[in-house]
């Protein structure tokens, strides 16, 4: 597997080359760990985008972890607009759900980096959505490993 990273913001960088989403046009800036190859495919990430729970709900819930999908979106808030990464987590019977937390984004990318792409697993990952307070007090959702 590669190990480049895509940009994607300042915030955040996706690790690139495993099955990156750049065919889906010029300038596209998301990463899936879903194929990509057919229209199909393709339809299929679209879905998993704009069907996805809210991962809030479903903090202490076991999810079997099969696939991901972080996209850029833009987040209005009183000071202006601010950019973040929403990830999608796919479970073994397609269910998903989103959130915007730079602690998700973090547990992917050690998951990935640790035990490669989920293409090569040989079963779903068994995580939990928690919720933690930083040592500033602040509250951030991460992952849990079973």
């Amino acid at each position: 597997m590669a190990t480049e990273i895509e940009h994607v913001s300042d915030d955040f960088s996706i690790p690139a080359g495993m099955d990156l989403a750049s065919s889906f046009g010029e300038g596209s800036s998301f990463y899936s760990t879903l194929t990509v190859d057919s229209f199909d495919d393709r339809i299929n990430v679209v879905s998993a985008m704009t069907s996805a729970e809210n991962l809030s709900d479903h903090l202490g819930e076991v999810i079997n972890l099969t696939n991901w999908v972080c996209h850029p979106v833009s987040i209005e808030s009183d000071d202006g607009v601010d950019e973040a990464i929403r990830t999608v987590l796919i479970d073994d019977k397609g269910h998903c759900f989103a959130c915007v937390a730079g602690g998700i984004l973090r547990a992917l990318q050690n998951l990935s980096g640790i035990a490669g792409h989920p293409s090569t697993w040989e079963h779903p990952v068994a995580v939990t959505p928690v919720e933690e307070r930083t040592r500033r007090g602040f509250k951030v959702l991460t992952l849990r490993f079973a």
